[in-house]
């Protein structure tokens, strides 16, 4: 449903109060950095078997193997184990023939690499990535416009993150909550349609984000919060791992997650109906009848645990949007608009 007129008028006169007069994020916490460009196809990301595989030929490859996430690997505030990782070969810096597993691989993208421009050797990052920054290895917020939403998720693991994405070098929980904040994802979202969805975000639009100077009780109740959410969001995602292991431990024919597919990844969205027939078709074995009240029994009380985590989250978020709009000075009309269409 688009917006109507008046709706249109008052967001637009909002975002041109709140983008005025304020410090921007540029100014207080400085520019947002970009990822690791990895080449044509992503020649230079590889998943955890490639990278087991790599190990087990010759463990040195550990030294050039590194974690790496992409918008599709975060939610809002954390983001759990990486699946895929960097070959990290930066311009100058490493011989590959040192890494003979690490080589081989390599030679099976060697003709597209050395199409690349640049003065890079065929088997190094884009020359424009000259080394590893400190924005990557140390704690840092990293942000993506993940499924049309902006996301902001802190990285304490020294991840590597794709080009299309962001990063600040900051533990700071109160800049994480205010970047997740709803307030925040109007003012992303309404520079991106003004400057034409098809380039996405942009890093002038996290640029000019306003930071108001909090009061104490405000930056406090945020970062608390803030910090609250991260907790949530890692309990989780463990809760999700751990219904991955239980069911690839009991259905899966090897035992292992990886094995599991996208709908199984995704078992709090089905019912015992649809999670048996996806174990059928994925694995060519349904469960056995006399185990299904015991799937469903689990599958009914992790979900309940699952939506007991969500609420607490939901309160949190809603929690942060509330001290946002004390510290704009936003109106009950502004605040009713932004909560029915963000």
């Amino acid at each position: 449903m688009s917006l109507n007129q008046q709706e249109q008028e008052m967001l637009a006169r909002l975002r041109a109060r709140l983008l005025q007069g304020h410090r921007t994020l540029k100014e207080e916490y400085g520019a947002p950095a970009k990822g690791t460009p990895t080449g044509p196809g992503d020649a230079f990301v590889i998943d955890a078997a490639t990278r087991e595989s790599m190990l087990n030929q010759d463990p040195q490859s550990a030294a050039v193997l590194k974690p790496y996430v992409a918008g599709r690997d975060i939610d809002k505030w954390q983001f759990g184990q990486p699946s895929r990782w960097l070959v990290h070969l930066p311009a100058g810096k490493m011989n590959v023939d040192d890494y003979p597993a690490v080589r081989q691989y390599l030679e099976t993208h060697r003709a597209e690499l050395e199409k690349r421009p640049g003065h890079q050797k065929w088997y190094e990052l884009d020359g424009e990535y000259a080394s590893e920054s400190d924005t990557e290895v140390q704690p840092k917020i990293i942000f993506f416009q993940d499924a049309g939403r902006p996301a902001f998720a802190l990285d304490r693991s020294g991840a590597h993150f794709a080009h299309s994405g962001f990063s600040l070098p900051h533990e700071d929980y109160y800049l994480l909550g205010v970047l997740n904040s709803k307030l925040q994802r109007f003012l992303i979202q309404s520079q991106v349609e003004e400057s034409g969805v098809e380039a996405g975000v942009q890093q002038a639009h996290l640029e000019v984000l306003p930071f108001p100077v909090p009061l104490l009780e405000h930056k406090t109740m945020i970062g608390s919060t803030s910090h609250f959410c991260v907790k949530l969001a890692g309990e989780r995602d463990g809760f999700h791992a751990h219904m991955h292991q239980e069911i690839a431990q009991h259905l899966a024919p090897g035992g292992a997650a990886s094995e599991l597919s996208e709908r199984l990844l995704g078992w709090h969205l089905l019912d015992i109906v649809s999670f048996q027939e996806e174990v059928r078709r994925h694995f060519g074995a349904a469960i056995a009848q006399d185990m299904l009240p015991s799937w469903d029994g689990l599958l009914r009380e992790a979900k309940q645990q699952l939506s007991i985590i969500d609420a607490d989250m939901w309160r949190a978020e809603q929690q942060i949007d509330r001290c946002m709009y004390e510290m704009f000075e936003l109106s009950e009309e502004e605040i009713e608009l932004l909560n029915s269409r963000y």
